[in-house]
């Protein structure tokens, strides 16, 4: 067998333009994947602190349900056991106006974007005086 010699103008290889064009596409895709993991991070920050804050307002209901006759009892301890774990973080608990057993806790503290607020809300039995026999 006889091989034939390469026609006269072309190459073997790549050219540079090619392998320029190569990696402006390999940056591209690098600067995508940067750019998702920046979102990805910020979304996994936003999703611990709401449910860091949800557990906080479930721990405060679980405290008033303890204590149904003076359900705002542990309400300094509450504050003193979570002030400091976000930024800016306050809690404060609340009777619904209009609605003595209905109770709002409400958990605010400040992320990048501004002052963020959750509200839970619970319902609690009447507690009558008990008379024994």
């Amino acid at each position: 067998m006889t091989t034939r010699p390469a026609p006269a103008g072309t190459a073997a290889g790549f050219t540079l333009v090619e392998a320029l064009v190569s990696l402006v596409v390999l940056m591209v895709g690098i600067l995508g994947l940067a750019q998702l993991y920046g979102f990805s991070a910020r979304a996994s920050d936003s999703s611990f602190r709401q449910t860091l804050v949800h557990t906080q307002a479930v721990d405060m209901a679980e405290r008033m349900w303890f204590d149904l006759t003076n359900p705002l009892s542990q309400l300094d301890a509450w504050r003193a056991d979570h002030q400091g774990s976000l930024p800016g973080w306050q809690g404060s608990v609340t009777s619904v106006p209009g609605d003595p057993d209905l109770y709002e806790i409400k958990v605010q503290w400040v992320n990048a974007s501004g002052p963020t607020e959750f509200s839970y809300f619970l319902r609690l039995p009447k507690v009558t005086g008990g008379g024994g026999s």
